[in-house]
């Protein structure tokens, strides 16, 4: 079955990461929350285009990312006037946002 019909059977919210805009659309017609996996949470489209659906909106922290980006993953999500945002911390390393460092 789909994802909606074991939300509705179970009384459950569900929850499914999408990976493009056609996805955050198509997502958002079965799902309660949509969620930006880590890798793409810097994708001023893919934010945006997920704010837009109205639905709740779960970005997960890519380790790589440091608060600060958090905060403007969230606004990009918030420009659409969707104030639904959770923000997922999944841990770091050592230092943000240089994940290869040429010589």
């Amino acid at each position: 079955g789909y994802i909606a019909d074991i939300g509705e059977k179970y009384s459950l919210e569900t929850i499914t990461d999408f990976h493009t805009v056609e996805e955050a659309n198509l997502a958002a017609k079965y799902v309660d929350c949509l969620q930006v996996p880590a890798f793409l949470a810097r994708q001023t489209e893919l934010l945006v285009a997920a704010g837009e659906t109205g639905k709740t909106i779960n970005i997960k922290k890519g380790q790589f990312m440091s608060p600060v980006d958090m905060g403007k993953a969230a606004e990009k999500v918030a420009s659409t006037s969707n104030d639904k945002i959770w923000l997922t911390e999944r841990g770091t390393f050592f230092g943000y946002n240089d994940l290869v460092v040429a010589w």
